[in-house]
């Protein structure tokens, strides 16, 4: 019973995504801005994975997400890009 009333709980509050400029990257699971690299990841019900396929060195830097509780819930997490893979085909 109080596992059902805790999802439900989640679901009033909002979770958004923002990176290093403040720019809003995800809104709950959709994708606000226009890169198709950029998505949400739900594993299981308490988590909110920002996914990023194809990682540029721009990408590098801060990324915030907030849950709209009171208080405000906000983890920040720092990606850093160490090196590039470089795949070719010889086929």
């Amino acid at each position: 019973m109080n596992k059902v009333k805790i999802i439900y709980i989640i679901y009033l509050f909002q979770v958004v995504w923002t990176d290093r400029f403040s720019t809003t990257l995800t809104y709950d699971i959709s994708r606000i801005i226009d890169d198709d690299r950029i998505g949400v990841e739900r594993p299981f019900t308490n988590d909110w994975n920002l996914l990023i396929h194809s990682v540029k060195y721009s990408d590098a830097g801060k990324y915030v997400c907030q849950i709209n509780t009171k208080p405000v819930k906000i983890k920040t997490v720092m990606l850093h890009v160490l090196g590039m893979i470089i795949v070719y085909n010889n086929r």
